[in-house]
Order: structure tokens, then C-alpha cells, then sequence
């Protein structure tokens, strides 16, 4: 039995990773901070209350699954939502329509490729 799971992109929030200037420190200003760490950091940090927030905010749009990636060069973390539930009946007799009429169509197209090279080949 097979089993369809319809995924649709829901939104995106990207979340800085600055723990420095919840302390205090401002790129702009002329001060100096010096970061002691004691554990090897991955990617970046970003406030937990911040990534709830996102999540829930995600969630009452309609997300029930995210695809998290952090980037290091601008240190954020992408938060893309998604919805992910089984398809229904109709949904999956239309994809399955699509799917078909989609491989009817490729080998239409490579029917007439093959019959054009045919008529080339004749006329030589």
C-alpha cells in the first residue's frame, strides 16, 4: 500500500544569532568583548524564547514540521515552515493523473523525435 504525504512550504524566519549584544556589545560602539567559551559551539546561539516564539507563530499558520539551517557567515538561524498531512482520495487520483498523462506526453514527444530521425535518415 503505498501512502502520499502532500508537503507544502508554509513561511520562513531567519533569527540572528547576536548573544553578544543581549550583554551589552554593539558592533557600532567602540567597545570590546571577550567570549569565554567552555564547550565547542556547533553553529551559533540563538534565544530559546526566540525559537519558541517562531515555532509557534509557524505553528498557528499552519506548520507542523520545520527544516532548521544554521549559516555560519551571517550567523542565522533559517527556520522554514512546512505542513505535512496524508492526501486524500481526489488529491491522489489527480496526482496520479498528472503523474501519467506526464509520461504520455515524454513519450509522445520521443515517439516524434524518433520518427523525425527516421524521415531524415529515409531521405538520405
Amino acid at each position: 500500500m503505498k501512502i502520499y504525504i502532500k508537503t507544502t512550504y508554509i513561511a520562513e524566519v531567519s533569527l540572528e544569532s547576536n548573544p553578544e549584544e543581549d550583554f551589552g556589545y554593539y558592533y557600532e560602539d567602540t567597545s570590546d568583548f571577550i567570549n569565554v567559551q567552555t564547550t565547542y559551539i556547533q553553529g551559533g546561539l540563538v534565544k530559546i524564547d526566540d525559537i519558541i516564539e517562531t515555532l509557534e507563530k509557524l505553528k498557528r499558520a499552519s506548520a507542523n514540521y520545520v527544516d532548521l539551517c544554521f549559516h555560519e557567515d551571517h550567523r542565522e538561524l533559517e527556520i522554514r515552515g512546512f505542513e505535512c498531512r496524508k492526501m486524500t482520495d481526489d488529491e491522489i487520483s489527480e496526482y496520479e493523473s498528472k503523474l501519467n498523462q506526464r509520461e504520455v506526453d515524454r513519450k509522445e514527444a520521443e515517439i516524434k523525435k524518433l520518427e523525425e530521425r527516421l524521415s531524415k535518415l529515409k531521405a538520405e
